[in-house]
């Protein structure tokens, strides 16, 4: 599992030095973290009422974050900082991490959605 998450962050961090985006990597690292947790009703949910929904989210917020914030590397170093507390078997801080994640994306968002009304 932490192998995989690993890869898939590496293939993000080279899919975002090439093109600047990399949502497909986002997608497959937070459907692997999924995986990861062994809790088949976490990942039915993920499968089938997320993914298709989350994906398009990604892509889409991937494109307009990049344009406006520049390129999403932050995102990379967020879910590294989250995999790093998942290694070292820290589940509270792996937590936090995954809440702060969330947050600054949504901070994101709300910028976004603030440049788009001027």
């Amino acid at each position: 599992d932490q192998t995989e998450l690993a890869a898939v962050l590496d293939k993000m961090r080279q899919s975002i030095s090439v093109s600047g985006n990399g949502a497909s990597e986002d997608y497959n690292f937070h459907m692997q973290l999924t995986r990861a947790t062994h809790n088949p009703v976490f990942t039915k949910v993920f499968d089938e009422i997320i993914a298709a929904n989350f994906f398009e989210g990604l892509k889409s917020s991937h494109q307009y974050f990049s344009k406006i914030f520049g390129p999403r590397i932050r995102v990379v170093e967020e879910h590294k900082v989250i995999l790093d507390y998942i290694v070292k078997r820290r589940p509270n801080e792996a937590r936090e991490a995954m809440c702060d994640h969330l947050e600054n994306v949504g901070t994101k968002l709300r910028r976004l959605f603030q440049v788009g009304r001027k």
